[in-house]
């Protein structure tokens, strides 16, 4: 007997017995040299030859999952001017994304539900979805924080900003600038 002994929810597989015999008993009843199943079971055939001569042969049909469910990554969120990638936690046959995609990843500029459909190797589908999100907009108000009289003025963009820039161009990884500059 021959057929695929595993197939995915909501497919079926086609179970053939050896031809040449006389008549075929399934065990459901069919009476045919081949039968397709939907539902996992074992199954036998009983075949009969012109001689009167019987044989018998069963297998175990099953249904599998995708193999490794998909689950999306990156950032789900995007900032004004900077798109964010997404990609899945493991690699597929095939991809089909929300806008028509066919890669393993997609760049996403506006915000909105991104979903993906996958299949494996086996023709099983998997399905997953995120929400990407606007990050708030950045809206800096310099303010000065310090002025000492000799023409040092320290500045601060307030809190809620992880990086600021000083005079020299340079990151500071603070809202409030740790030293302070001459501004000519």
């Amino acid at each position: 007997m021959t057929g695929d002994l595993a197939f995915c929810p909501g497919a079926s597989s086609l179970l053939t017995a050896s031809t040449g015999f006389q008549n075929y008993l399934w065990s459901n009843s069919l009476t045919v040299a081949e039968i397709t199943v939907t539902q996992p079971s074992t199954y036998s055939v009983t075949v009969t030859d012109a001689n009167g001569c019987t044989d018998t042969d069963a297998v175990i049909v099953e249904t599998t999952d995708i193999s490794i469910p998909p689950q999306i990554l990156g950032s789900s969120t995007i900032c004004l001017g900077s798109p964010t990638t997404l990609f899945l936690s493991a690699t597929y046959e095939t991809y089909v994304w929300s806008d028509g995609t066919t890669a393993p990843a997609i760049v996403v500029s506006v915000p909105g539900l991104v979903s993906v459909t996958v299949s494996d190797v086996g023709g099983c589908t998997g399905e997953a979805s995120i929400a990407v999100t606007a990050g708030s907009t950045l809206d800096p108000q310099v303010v000065q924080v310090s002025n000492d009289c000799s023409g040092l003025v320290g500045l601060g963009v307030g809190n809620g900003f992880e990086t600021t820039f000083g005079v020299t161009g340079a990151p500071i990884k603070s809202p409030w600038l740790t030293r302070q500059e001459r501004i000519s």
